[in-house]
C-alpha cells in the first residue's frame, strides 16, 4: 500500500483536498518555511568547510 492521499483515483480525494486547504494557518506556514530556509542557509554554510574536512 502507498501513501499518496490526494492522487488521483483514491477515495474521497476531493474532500481531503478541500480540508488540506483550509488547514492551513499562515503563522505556522511561515515559521516551517522559515525553519527549512535557515536550515539550507546553514548547509550551505558549512559545506566548504565538511568538503574540506573530507
Amino acid at each position: 500500500m502507498t501513501f499518496a492521499p490526494l492522487s488521483t483515483g483514491e477515495p474521497s480525494r476531493v474532500g481531503r483536498l478541500r480540508a488540506y486547504g483550509n488547514a492551513i494557518c499562515v503563522p505556522v506556514a511561515a515559521l516551517f518555511l522559515e525553519s527549512i530556509l535557515a536550515e539550507r542557509a546553514v548547509k550551505a554554510a558549512l559545506a566548504p568547510t565538511m568538503e574540506a574536512a573530507e
